[in-house]
């Protein structure tokens, strides 16, 4: 998680489809290496290190790639991608012990590091958006065109005198911009504008004149450009207190000579001002690369807040779970058959997760928000229930609250970052994640062993939950009133303007 960082700027300089082929190889060859190796060293360079940075890279790559198909219908993506994924933890724990049965150790990782090869297929899969988009052109446009040809054929009828003429609706004609359905447009995608020449403007002025056309000119600012009249008609006046441009510096006289305190005061303060420019081009890099302006934004930071310490909370619970069925009295057997329930019911609510919230008609973040309260009070009722029938109905209702909360956790932060900046959100957010994981893991350790028992460290993360609740409730208050106090003033500015 802490190398998310560089999935932003790694993503939005290569694209996914690159990035998860070489998610692919670190993960596979980090798995392969596996088979060689005898130290723990070893174990922390290829497993902990080379394969989990090729895991972060390809989720990034496949969360932004259904981010990017899939528009109206990304909530029933999501839920269906996460559905097929929970069953890897029912699967592959059982193809686990057949390898193992029929292999040694080494042989079982060689087999497994070819499974993992395969995701080299599924990133190949990853084809841009662009490649399968159709060129849908306005009916405006199609307007614009007709009139260009009639135009075009009345100027053709002129004869070779009108040759210039002839040719310009196609020079017009190739700045009409295309229209693409299904697609997003973003500020990167916009092209730049060209720089006209002085001559340029004032013969595209001709030219929309006599087609009727809106070119480039009218986007432009009054004054940007001076008149080709002004500039003929500037004169450099010659005025004696100020010296030529140009002077013969060997049959020059010294008259003036420089202090040399003055001349070292002046090269101190050019030095120190080229060190703070510098450092400033260098901090505006970092920023730029990484797009760290999106922590200018507190909804954002809320969001990313909020997700860390779900996802801190999420993974400590899930981990400390047998422990906490081990001290409640449970046998190995029920443990095994209530996380066998409560990954079924996982899996079955990640499905009906998306037709929950269309049924409901909420946003993602309320579905989330909502899955966040379920968990809080089935973990609180697994800390004080005693009768193991009553743990496996609550098996049931824990397995729909994690499945409700993995499928809009993913969808949280995609619904409200504009997709050109999704890469370096995950990033930073993963970094974040990362943090969040590695202390608050060691401080849920310094909770069970002060209490003596799992269920002040339930309390806990039940407590880190509840802040997650109650932090975004407050933001989406605050952002809903600065909205109608927004929506209020601009009614009133229009009210003012239609009276004037």
């Amino acid at each position: 998680m802490l190398a998310g960082l560089m999935n932003g700027p790694l993503i939005n300089k290569f694209g996914y489809r690159k990035m998860s082929l070489i998610g692919a190889f670190f993960m596979s060859a980090g798995i392969f290496l596996l088979t060689f190796t005898e130290s723990m060293t070893g174990f922390i360079l290829a497993y902990g290190l080379m394969a989990s940075i090729g895991v972060v890279l390809t989720r990034s790559s496949y969360s932004l790639a259904i981010s990017t198909y899939f528009n109206e219908k990304r909530n029933k993506a999501f839920g269906i991608t996460m559905t097929i994924a929970g069953l890897g933890p029912i699967l592959m724990p059982q193809l686990l012990d057949l390898l193992l049965e029929s292999f040694d150790t080494k042989g079982a990782i060689l087999i497994l590091s070819s499974i993992y090869a395969q995701t080299f297929i599924a990133a190949c899969l990853l084809q841009p958006v662009k490649f399968h988009l159709k060129e849908v052109p306005d009916e405006n446009q199609k307007e614009k065109l007709s009139k260009i040809e009639e135009v075009d054929e009345e100027d053709s009828a002129l004869g070779e005198d009108h040759e210039v003429l002839h040719e310009i609706p196609k020079i017009i004609v190739s700045k009409i911009p295309r229209v693409r359905s299904n697609s997003y447009v973003t500020s990167r995608e916009l092209p730049f504008r060209r720089k006209d020449s002085i001559i340029s403007i004032s013969y595209e002025q001709e030219i929309a004149g006599i087609y009727g056309l809106d070119t480039s000119v009218m986007s432009l600012e009054p004054g940007a450009f001076p008149t080709l009249e002004r500039q003929q008609h500037t004169k450099t006046k010659f005025q004696w207190w100020r010296s030529a441009s140009t002077v013969n510096l060997e049959s020059s006289v010294n008259i003036f000579e420089a202090d040399p305190k003055e001349e070292k005061v002046y090269n101190e303060l050019s030095e120190k001002t080229k060190q703070t420019s510098a450092c400033e081009q260098f901090l505006k890099f970092i920023v730029k690369i990484f797009d760290l302006t999106l922590l200018k934004d507190y909804t954002y930071c809320s969001i990313m807040l909020g997700i860390s310490l779900t996802v801190f909370a999420e993974i400590d619970f899930s981990l400390s779970l047998p422990f906490m069925l081990s001290e409640f009295g449970m046998s190995t057997t029920q443990i095994a058959e209530f996380l066998s329930i409560l990954g079924v019911a996982d899996i079955i609510f990640r499905f009906l997760a998306s037709y929950i919230g269309d049924l409901l008609d909420k946003s993602p973040r309320v579905m989330h928000l909502i899955s966040l309260m379920g968990l809080i009070v089935v973990r609180s009722l697994i800390s004080i229930t005693i009768e193991v029938d009553y743990l496996f109905a609550l098996a049931v209702a824990l397995g729909a609250a994690k499945g409700i909360r993995t499928v809009y956790l993913s969808l949280t932060l995609p619904s409200y970052v504009p997709l050109d900046r999704l890469a370096s959100a995950s990033g930073i957010q993963l970094v974040f994640n990362g943090l969040f994981v590695i202390t608050g893991g060691t401080f849920l350790g310094y909770v069970r062993d002060a209490t003596g028992d799992y269920k002040g460290g339930i309390f806990f993360l039940n407590c880190v939950t509840f802040s997650v609740v109650v932090l975004w409730t407050i933001e989406m208050i605050f952002t809903r009133k600065k909205s109608k106090a927004e929506d209020q003033e601009e009614s009133m500015k229009v009210l003012s303007e239609s009276e004037t």
